[in-house]
C-alpha cells in the first residue's frame, strides 16, 4: 500500500461492542441475527439482535399486543419495518427512566443492557403506557391534530405519564381534550412570533426543528407540563 493508502486504513473508524464473556454458541447466534439481512442494520436493529432481556421485550409486547397504538397513526410503514415503532417506545422509557429528556436516543442502549436480565419497573411502566395510550384515543383528537406529530406525541405521552406518577391518576379525557385543543390553537396563532420572547412560538418551532434535542424536548415539556398541572 501506498504511504496515504495507510495513513486512510489506520484512521479508518471501527466501532467496537463489547459483548462481554459469552459462549461461543450465542456469539454465533449473535452474529447470525444480525447477518440475516442483506441492508445495513439500524440502531434498533442492532439492540434487537444483541439483547432479548425484560426491557427491550416490554417495548415488543407493547407495540405487539396494544391495540390502542394501532388506532393511533404515528408511525408509517417503513417505521414498522424498521423497527422504529419499538425504538420510539424504548425512547419513551428511557426518557422516564433517565428523569429527564436527553438528546436523541443515546441512552436507550443504556437502559437496555441495564435492565436486560430484570427490569424492576416492568408492571409499572407497563401499565402507564396501556394507561395513556387508552387515554389518548378517548379524547378523541382531530386525525390530524399536531398532537399525532411523533414530536408532540413524544412530548405528549411523558408528561401525561410525570402527571400521573406525580399526582396519583391521569387527567379526565374530556378537558384533557379541551386543553390539548386550546393549547394547539395558540401554537398556532403564535407560531410566526419571536421564539425568544413567545413560549407558544418557542414549541412550535421545536416541533419541526431540533425535535430530537435535549433544549427542545425539554421546552416542549416544561410549557406542556406547566398547562396539565391546571387539571390536577
Amino acid at each position: 500500500l501506498s504511504k496515504d493508502e495507510k495513513t486512510n486504513f489506520f484512521d479508518y473508524k471501527i466501532v467496537v461492542r463489547d459483548l462481554g464473556r459469552i459462549n461461543k454458541d450465542v456469539l454465533i447466534e449473535i452474529f447470525q441475527r444480525i447477518n440475516s439481512v442483506n441492508y445495513a442494520l439500524n440502531a434498533m436493529e442492532i439492540k434487537n439482535a444483541l439483547y432479548e432481556g425484560e426491557f427491550i421485550q416490554l417495548a415488543k409486547d407493547f407495540i405487539e399486543n396494544n391495540k390502542d397504538i394501532d388506532q393511533i397513526e404515528v408511525f408509517s410503514s417503513t417505521d414498522l419495518t424498521r423497527m422504529k415503532d419499538i425504538e420510539y417506545i424504548l425512547l419513551i422509557m428511557s426518557t422516564l427512566e433517565e428523569g429527564g429528556y436527553f438528546t436523541g436516543s443515546k441512552e436507550i442502549e443504556t437502559y437496555v443492557g441495564k435492565f436486560d436480565s430484570k427490569y424492576p419497573n416492568k408492571k409499572e411502566m407497563k401499565n402507564d403506557l396501556n394507561s395513556v395510550m387508552k387515554l389518548i384515543v378517548d379524547t378523541k383528537l382531530d386525525y390530524d391534530s399536531i398532537w399525532y406529530r411523533k414530536s408532540s406525541f413524544f412530548t405528549l405521552v411523558i408528561e401525561l405519564i410525570k402527571f400521573k406518577r406525580k399526582f396519583g391518576l391521569f387527567p379526565n379525557p374530556k378537558p384533557l381534550k379541551n386543553l390539548l385543543q386550546k393549547f394547539e390553537t395558540e401554537l398556532l396563532s403564535n407560531k410566526t412570533e419571536d421564539i425568544t420572547k413567545n413560549k407558544f412560538a418557542e414549541y412550535y418551532y421545536y416541533t419541526f426543528q431540533g425535535t430530537t434535542g435535549r433544549k427542545g424536548r425539554s421546552q416542549r415539556g416544561l410549557l406542556l407540563s406547566s398547562h396539565l398541572e391546571t387539571l390536577k
